[in-house]
């Protein structure tokens, strides 16, 4: 309050100095204009000095104005007019300075309405750009929200297919053949496979594994992942030959949702589950043609798309392949791709069969005997003699997963630490040396011997090499090597020849 009475004592001042200065000025021009004839201007001037007043001075100013000139007009004479036009000229004055009154009061008034009009609009200007400014601070962060929402939603989706993966590769892992825990065995065929492994294990290679049915190729696989870089991820096995013929597609590449009756939801392949890791393609001749040009693409290009899909997607997936089957002989029958054959066969590697590595059926023997023992909650401490030289003479022609089965059976209805198995059960078993497949076999056997001999006089006893006896022979030097051992075949007999 002080303050504001402060700032009206000089503006009142200021209006009451001009005021008089107004009306000073009015009457000395009027005096000059009397030299002119000229008797009306002590009002005209007059007028305009209490106008002035008024209207930048204010009412009080105003009204000293009219108060002056009246007493100007009153003590001093002015001979061109009479008192009757004074009196006019007075009563004329204070009508004019009742209107410019109202007028100024009317002025004050609109400014003070403006003013606070221009207040309001400003608050509201102020509360609009508040508004505004609040808006598009939530719109920022609504469009924040949306994208941490777009990014939840990713990974949630990215998760809940790492999940899958992660399940169905913990599947596999539980569903695995337990007899393919360890490798178990010394004989030099065995030490001579594991040497290979060791070898190919840190590369990215293809591996085609090969052998009779029951010899351990997925535990051979299992292996060769764990001694690679891909350890740490996931290992993806897949029995091509148990997968209807209709679903091998969505099996091994996944679908989209709607990409044929039943497929409800979009589903991940095996190869997309094993990206960064390997995957294990059991049975691999038993893949219908059209599934083998869609392997032997992912295989050069490294990438798929998912039956129904339109989109290629890049994978990183080391492949080893099995089979018991001869694909050399299913390529001469139109079974099998050639060229699938050559992208799969980069690294092979041959699995003997148990009759060809006799000295480990001991191992095995105690390996399994002590693991079903355990499970059955028996105390088995050994098997009789009459037993093993059993074992140790039978062909098994379902090779250790035979013997698994022989043993797991022959621990159950075991009362004793000591061992027996009932030698009827093998005797029912079909064994490959029996009639009439001995002399077959043992025809194939001697002609392939024959060929051996032969190409290893040629080569002077050598076998690797390109003049060695395997590139002669259009065979693996590791293929060569088993058979040779198979065969009992002294390749240092030839080196003099």
């Amino acid at each position: 309050m002080p303050t504001s009475t402060n700032r009206t004592i000089p503006h009142q001042a200021l209006g009451y100095s001009l005021a008089i200065a107004s009306v000073a000025l009015a009457f000395i021009a009027s005096r000059v204009f009397l030299h002119f004839h000229l008797p009306l201007a002590i009002a005209s001037f007059s007028f305009c000095a209490i106008a002035i007043t008024f209207w930048y001075g204010g009412v009080r100013p105003g009204i000293l104005a009219l108060v002056l000139v009246l007493i100007i007009r009153t003590f001093f004479r002015w001979p061109e007019n009479d008192l009757i036009s004074r009196v006019i000229y007075d009563l004329v004055f204070v009508l004019f300075t009742f209107f410019m009154l109202q007028a100024t009061r009317a002025r004050n008034e609109l400014e003070a309405r403006v003013v606070k009009r221009t207040a309001a609009l400003s608050q509201a200007n102020e509360e609009l750009k508040l508004e505004v400014s609040e808006r598009r601070r939530a719109e920022d962060a609504l469009r924040e929200n949306m994208a941490t929402l777009k990014n939840a939603l990713e990974e949630i989706r990215a998760l809940k297919d790492q999940l899958y993966k992660e399940n169905l590769a913990l599947r596999d892992e539980i569903d695995v053949n337990r007899m393919f825990e360890e490798i178990v065995g010394s004989s030099p065929a065995l030490q001579s496979v594991l040497s290979w492994v060791a070898k190919v294990a840190p590369t990215d290679s293809t591996v085609l594994i090969t052998g009779e049915t029951g010899t351990g190729k997925e535990l051979i696989a299992r292996a060769i992942h764990k001694r690679s870089q891909r350890s740490s991820r996931a290992f993806v096995s897949v029995n091509c030959a148990a997968i209807p013929r209709d679903l091998i597609a969505s099996e091994l590449f996944g679908h989209e949702k709607g990409a044929f009756t039943g497929a409800t939801h979009r589903r991940v392949g095996r190869f997309e589950s094993a990206d960064g890791g390997t995957i294990f393609l059991d049975e691999v001749g038993e893949l219908p043609a059209e599934m083998q040009i869609a392997l032997l693409r992912v295989l050069q290009e490294r990438e798929l798309q998912r039956v129904g899909g339109n989109e290629t997607l890049r994978t990183d997936v080391r492949v080893v392949a099995a089979t018991n089957r001869d694909l050399q002989s299913a390529i001469v029958q139109g079974t099998f791709r050639e060229d699938l054959f050559y992208r799969l066969n980069v690294f092979p590697i041959e699995l003997p069969p148990l009759r060809e590595r006799r000295e480990d059926i001991p191992l095995l023997v105690e390996y399994f005997v002590a693991r079903f023992a355990n499970q059955a909650g028996k105390k088995i401490t050994g098997i009789t003699k009459r037993s093993m030289e059993v074992l140790q003479s039978y062909q098994w022609p379902g090779n250790i997963r035979e013997l698994q089965n022989l043993l797991e059976r022959s621990v159950i209805i075991s009362d004793s630490e000591n061992l027996s198995v009932d030698e009827s059960w093998l005797s029912k078993a079909p064994i490959a040396g029996d009639t009439p497949v001995r002399p077959l076999a043992e025809k194939i056997a001697a002609q392939e011997k024959e060929l051996i001999e032969a190409a290893l006089a040629e080569s002077k006893g050598r076998v690797s090499g390109p003049s060695g006896a395997a590139a002669k022979l259009g065979i693996p030097q590791s293929t060569l090597d088993s058979k040779i051992k198979s065969l009992k075949i002294d390749k240092h007999r030839f080196k003099n020849v």
